[in-house]
């Protein structure tokens, strides 16, 4: 009977992951064509900053004779970049409901000043400024990461995104995109590296159309996908007469073990957020867990935003030279 319960356990979660990887793959051609234009112009605002700013065309025809270029770049680069630093952007807590406090406030901001400070996150608001101000866009996240070796507590850490164009998000509305409901971060390993990794897994090619990075797997490298995304589900609260708020679960499962409860004042039924993290392949979830809040923690950093006609284009210092 053991044995039997365990092979329908394996089929369910067989079939749950073949459905989350399909999804996944839906999602990630819609991140895709949303963003993709303005990847391919990002990465020419790179190259144009790099000093690749002659057309090929005209280099073709001029390759016997010099072609100069006079850096006209940087030094406004700078100028943004240099004064985002001066002003980098803090978190302050502050005491404004009916059950906080000074002291309250004064300790989680603390913490917070820790964990900024621990994590260097002054590099991942830096470059995710640099990102934005060169090509039109920038990311920074928030990870948690195991103390030390010998523990299991875990801290908040901030990290920088060195890359941006390995990150797609679903098209944002609100300006920090806190209302998106999934983003991929990708990420190449070598096949030792995979196979070290994953002994396990198949190496398997995720067909994408991204002309930014190619093929996935070359032969020699695969492309993984960090994969966050939220589960919705529709949660029947309750005001009571003691001015707590209760979820209908909670309070039914009260009631009926006899229990003296406050009276319902007013209901109603709010949406409630879960988000998940898993790591997958081409052909296979690799990896998945839980994440403790309730916004994705792929943080956007927007240079000029354009909404033309439905069409949202973003851009830096540099499109227009």
């Amino acid at each position: 009977m053991e044995i039997e319960n365990e092979a329908a356990e394996n089929d369910t979660q067989e079939h749950e992951d073949k459905e989350l990887l399909e999804e996944a793959k839906d999602r990630y051609k819609i991140a895709d064509e949303f963003w993709s234009d303005n990847y391919k112009a990002a990465i020419e605002d790179m190259e144009f900053r790099a000093g690749d700013q002659w057309p090929e065309e005209v280099k073709e025809i001029r390759k016997n004779r010099p072609c100069l270029v006079v850096d006209k770049t940087n030094q406004y680069i700078r100028q943004v970049v240099n004064d985002g630093r001066q002003n980098r952007p803090s978190v302050k807590v502050r005491p404004v409901d009916s059950g906080a406090d000074i002291e309250a406030a004064e300790v989680y901001q603390g913490v917070i000043r820790h964990i900024l400070e621990s994590s260097n996150a002054d590099t991942a608001f830096d470059s995710a400024l640099e990102s934005a101000v060169v090509g039109g866009i920038g990311f920074f996240r928030v990870l948690t990461e195991y103390a030390h070796s010998n523990t299991f507590n875990q801290d908040i850490v901030v990290k920088r995104v060195r890359n941006p164009l390995t990150v797609l998000i679903e098209p944002p509305k609100e300006a920090d995109a806190s209302d998106i409901s999934y983003a991929f971060i990708t990420e190449q390993l070598t096949k030792e590296q995979f196979k070290e990794k994953y002994p396990k897994a198949k190496f398997q090619d995720w067909e994408t159309s991204r002309e930014n990075y190619g093929d996935w797997n070359n032969g020699e490298e695969i492309r993984v996908c960090e994969y966050w995304y939220k589960e919705d589900k529709d949660v029947l609260c309750h005001f009571l007469d003691d001015g707590t708020v209760e979820e209908d679960g909670l309070y039914q499962k009260a009631v009926k073990a006899g229990l003296e409860v406050p009276t319902i004042v007013q209901s109603r039924t709010i949406k409630k957020s879960k988000v998940r993290w898993c790591r997958i392949s081409g052909a296979e979830v690799l990896e998945k867990r839980d994440w403790l809040g309730k916004f994705i923690p792929v943080i956007p950093v927007f240079g000029n935003e354009y909404d033309i006609d439905g069409k949202v284009t973003y851009s830096g210092l540099i499109r227009t030279m």
